[in-house]
């Protein structure tokens, strides 16, 4: 790859794409924004909705386009069929638009949640897509719970729990694992991967520190940066679960899922770390969790 290579992120206006845009970018990388609404970085934006999964190849072409980080997944859709045809089929026609412009390098954002025996609906959908994606000798990158400044995603709901409410339902005893990555360092490692001669031949990598915590840990950690000190009470988890469909039923695409518990609960229970590779790209050990970093920085006067 060149030296400064002209990245394409999909999923542009979610958390973990709008981030990686806007490190990129910090960097002074070349980006093309790919999604259904503009980010609120200023960068050149093509329009891109994984229901139709096409995107204007002959733009793409222009821009010059070198590698395409896909961090698009639409999770207004609950149905396994459903999440299967906008997701994975989705996925298939912009792997195919790509070939069409002479992209040459394709990076999937996956989950931990995805591996071999996965019972959410998520997991699945995403080990499907990294079947796809290393059939066409394109790379996985299998991020645990993502964290930095301002956090979206499933790191952001907890935290606003955590800081907010005087009880907080636990998941079963709190004592599932997770692993956790900082936004940064998973930033850090697509640019190495992207200046880097050429992937490294496996399907995917595990992008996490290798040292996971309780979820009990880490909802006291995030609560403790915030000067609160909530009650944690234990719910079973078949009962949150489903407390959280009657939500689904009423609010469709919003707030926390049933199908996310079961991710939470259900994680893959021997990662497969490979530091050899790391090492071989000259990328740097992933940051220990700091919930420090979380909180929105006030600016100074």
């Amino acid at each position: 790859m060149m030296d400064m290579p002209c990245y394409a992120v999909t999923g542009a206006s979610g958390y973990f794409g709008s981030r990686l845009i806007t490190i990129l970018r910090g960097q002074g990388r070349p980006v093309l924004a790919l999604g259904r609404h503009r980010p609120a970085v200023d960068v050149p934006f093509l329009p891109f909705d994984l229901r139709e999964g096409t995107v204007d190849i002959d733009a793409l072409r222009r821009t010059g386009i070198d590698v395409i980080v896909h961090a698009a997944y639409d999770f207004s859709v609950t149905a396994p069929a459903l999440v299967h045809k906008i997701n994975v089929e989705g996925t298939a026609r912009l792997m195919d638009a790509a070939d069409k412009a002479g992209i040459g390098r394709f990076i999937e954002i996956s989950t931990m949640s995805a591996f071999d025996g996965c019972s959410s609906v998520y997991g699945q959908a995403k080990l499907a897509i990294e079947r796809l994606v290393a059939d066409r000798n394109g790379l996985s990158l299998r991020p645990g719970l993502i964290w930095g400044p301002r956090p979206g995603g499933m790191v952001g709901t907890l935290y606003k729990l955590a800081g907010s409410l005087p009880i907080i339902p636990l998941i079963g005893n709190g004592m599932a694992l997770q692993y956790l990555v900082r936004d940064a360092d998973v930033a850090e490692l697509i640019v190495r991967l992207a200046e880097h001669p050429q992937l490294p031949p496996v399907p995917y990598l595990t992008v996490c520190h290798e040292q996971p915590l309780p979820f009990r840990e880490i909802l006291q950690k995030m609560a403790i940066a915030q000067s609160r000190h909530p009650i944690l009470v234990p719910i079973p988890a078949a009962m949150m679960k489903l407390c959280l469909h009657a939500v689904e039923r009423a609010l469709p695409g919003r707030g926390l899922r049933a199908d996310s518990i079961t991710g939470l609960i259900h994680s893959n229970p021997a990662p497969v770390f490979r530091p050899d590779i790391l090492g071989t790209i000259g990328m740097s050990p992933f940051q220990v969790f700091d919930p420090a970093v979380l909180a929105p920085r006030t600016p100074r006067r």
